[in-house]
Formats: structure tokens, C-alpha cells, sequence
């Protein structure tokens, strides 16, 4: 019988392939973000990309959002690039 608190396998599994194949991926984070971004973008990905920060209105040409919460839905994939000491934060965000 499962765990109330743990996901199940088919649970597992579909978050585990949003992962390797996410249709979004958010990027949090400043200006520096715009290298990660270009390489997705050059290595094929085509997905949306969602860059994320409260600063710069456009980041690699993308529109930015000014916070998780004002993302269209929650990403599949997430690249964090922000001060230690506001990760846990960010990552609170994404699972709330």
C-alpha cells in the first residue's frame, strides 16, 4: 500500500520525464542568465523558456516574469542561477 506522503511509481515516473523532456523550462536569475538561455536554444531545444527576474524586463530576447508565481503554469524544469542565500526561497516557490 503506499506511502500518503510518498508519490507513486507512475507518479515517479511522469516527473521524472517532464524532467528529460520538459515543454518548459524556467530560468531564474539575472542578465546571466542570457548564456544558458543561447545554448538551449543552439543545442535544439524547443521548448518555452521562461526567464525569470524582478530586474530586467527582457532577458536573451525573452520576456521576463518577475516572479515563480507569475509563470502561465509551473515549469518542468528549472534552472536556478541566484545567491545561495535565495535558493531555498525560489525552490519553495516552485513546489508550492
Amino acid at each position: 500500500m503506499p506511502d500518503g506522503n510518498k508519490p507513486s511509481n507512475s507518479k515517479r515516473l511522469a516527473n521524472l520525464r517532464r524532467l528529460l523532456s520538459p515543454r518548459h523550462v524556467a530560468f531564474v536569475g539575472g542578465s546571466k542568465l542570457a548564456v544558458p538561455i543561447k545554448l538551449c536554444l543552439a543545442n535544439g531545444y524547443a521548448g518555452q523558456i521562461w526567464p525569470v527576474s524582478p530586474k530586467y524586463p527582457d532577458i536573451a530576447g525573452l520576456k521576463t516574469y518577475p516572479t515563480i508565481e507569475a509563470l502561465p503554469e509551473s515549469p518542468d524544469a528549472t534552472f536556478i542561477a541566484v545567491p545561495r542565500d535565495l535558493t531555498i526561497d525560489i525552490v519553495k516557490s516552485l513546489v508550492g
